[in-house]
């Protein structure tokens, strides 16, 4: 839906899980790619999540908490007012100094 629009047609998904965690190995490409990625994740939500918008690095983000602990951080690369790239960190090392 929404997600495809913002996305641009070349934009790549990436994942840090630093091996502790799950996360894809290889890039995610492609506004459908991106967009089943995040239906998928979407599907497995459990209750206790929740998020909120952030500052990341002094751009716009996302963070992510299980029960009130950090899950995961997004930051995304614009251009032409559109998402060329998202990162997401799950990795729990890079993760302990959030709040």
């Amino acid at each position: 839906g929404q997600l495809m629009h913002a996305l641009s047609h070349d934009a790549a998904l990436y994942t840090d899980g630093g091996g502790k965690v799950s996360a894809a190995v290889l890039p995610i490409l492609g506004p459908d790619r991106i967009s089943r990625f995040f239906a998928g994740v979407l599907k497995k939500l459990q209750p206790g999540f929740s998020y909120k918008t952030a500052m990341v690095n002094g751009q716009p983000g996302i963070v992510t908490y299980e029960h009130d602990s950090p899950a995961s951080v997004f930051t995304f690369l614009i251009e032409d007012m559109r998402i060329s790239a998202i990162y997401i960190v799950v990795n729990p090392d890079k993760l302990r100094h959030i709040r």
